[in-house]
């Protein structure tokens, strides 16, 4: 029998060639329309986007809720790095809640929806959680946390709000076991909670994307090393940056490519000059979700010295390790909760002490140097865990018992 799932989310592509929204959602989603599922989308609208279209079976509805697109930047990205960034954007908050929730409940209604598979515990579950105490108390709630959103809104009536949404969806998946353990602190009941990690594409993420021409772009002509996403404070870079100058010391050819989306590349080129390491950091911008594969691929090395930040915020589950480590690529992560489901020291990558410049600059030079490390094995191992067609059929095993038992 049909399902028809409506995915609740504020992160989703909006398929132009510029376009730097991670697609984790819509190819989950997309996977599940074809195990027979009923798929629609609702998303806030942001510039440049259709209000309405079809695509690989599913029905996106991206709702607006501020006047006119142009000026409806408050889902363009990351809500809450665009709130700290651009203070005006609060404004629009209570518009986009607001028309999020009579959407939600147009959708609903129109797609005869019996599912609802929501992303992000404040405020979509919320809202979703509001709207079937009102008016439809049978339909099912999937609620997916990607790790953040279970920290986030630490005082009271925050904590009060996270418990209250947690009580009242049906299931929980989350993608690390240390978010499963922040959940239970919560009151979310264990026997609902279940560990799906972030999936991505082992086709789309492959060594065979090496691509030479990335190289001669950027005359990258010894050991290449790779950041990649939003320069938010969470992913602080200063400690690899100041890493660099005893790196090129040994190996004067090296070159760090900083693929980018956000605001402190000012700040991160005045570090750079501040070293005397300008022609051996590279600032690209941002780089389309097509096109990630081939720089995973070709670098030979790709870190991400994650923080906790002052206000405990941290990365819960990396999925750009994971598609670094499928396209043969060796990888330094920071060793904080979460991480450790993805990397095993010597089998899948290597884990150093957040904060410490030099033990980022010892591991890449360890790297450079020793040749041994089986990046082939690695892979084998992420594929066993992360592939779209074991999580897709884990999902659907959930959906099903939701629609037939629940």
């Amino acid at each position: 029998m049909m399902k028809n799932i409506l995915v609740f989310t504020s992160t989703f592509p909006r398929f132009t060639t510029w376009d730097t929204t991670p697609g984790f959602v819509y190819e989950l989603s997309k996977r599940l329309v074809q195990n027979s599922s009923k798929i629609c989308i609702l998303t806030p609208r942001v510039p440049w986007t259709p209000w309405y279209e079809e695509r690989d079976g599913m029905k996106i509805y991206r709702y607006p809720y501020f006047f006119t697109s142009k000026i409806e930047k408050l889902n363009d990205g990351a809500i809450m790095p665009n709130l700290k960034a651009n203070k005006w954007l609060y404004f629009q908050v209570p518009f986009l809640l607001l028309f999020w929730f009579i959407y939600l409940a147009k959708i609903i209604k129109k797609e005869k929806i019996n599912i609802v598979h929501t992303h992000w515990i404040i405020p979509q579950w919320l809202i979703t959680v509001i709207y079937k105490k009102i008016y439809h108390s049978k339909i099912k709630i999937i609620g997916t946390s990607h790790g953040s959103d279970i920290f986030w809104l630490q005082w009271k009536i925050g904590t009060y709000l996270k418990r209250f949404t947690l009580k009242n969806i049906d299931t929980l998946t989350v993608v690390s076991n240390a978010i499963k353990k922040d959940a239970l602190l919560l009151g979310m009941n264990a026997d609902t909670i279940s560990i799906l990690p972030m999936w991505t594409d082992t086709v789309y993420f492959s060594p065979k994307k090496y691509d030479e021409n990335i190289k001669k772009k950027y005359t990258i002509e010894g050991p290449f090393l790779l950041f990649v996403w939003r320069l938010a404070e969470v992913k602080w870079i200063q400690y690899l940056i100041k890493a660099i100058p005893r790196i090129i010391d040994k190996y004067p050819k090296t070159k760090l490519l900083i693929i980018w989306d956000w605001t402190l590349e000012k700040e991160l080129k005045n570090l750079s000059s501040s070293l005397w390491i300008n022609n051996s950091i590279i600032f690209t911008g941002g780089i389309s979700h097509e096109e990630l594969p081939k720089y995973f691929a070709t670098a030979d090395i790709f870190i991400w010295p994650s923080i906790h930040t002052d206000d405990g915020a941290r990365e819960w589950f990396g999925l750009t390790f994971v598609e670094a480590i499928l396209s043969w690529c060796k990888t330094i992560w920071t060793n904080i909760a979460g991480i450790t489901d993805i990397i095993e020291e010597w089998k899948t990558g290597f884990l150093i002490k957040e904060k410490n410049t030099k033990a980022i600059e010892e591991t890449i030079l360890e790297l450079i140097a020793n040749t041994d490390f089986d990046t082939e094995n690695a892979r084998k191992i992420l594929e066993n865990k992360f592939s779209w067609d074991i999580i897709s059929k884990k999902y659907m095993e959930i959906i099903n018992y939701l629609y037939i038992w629940k």
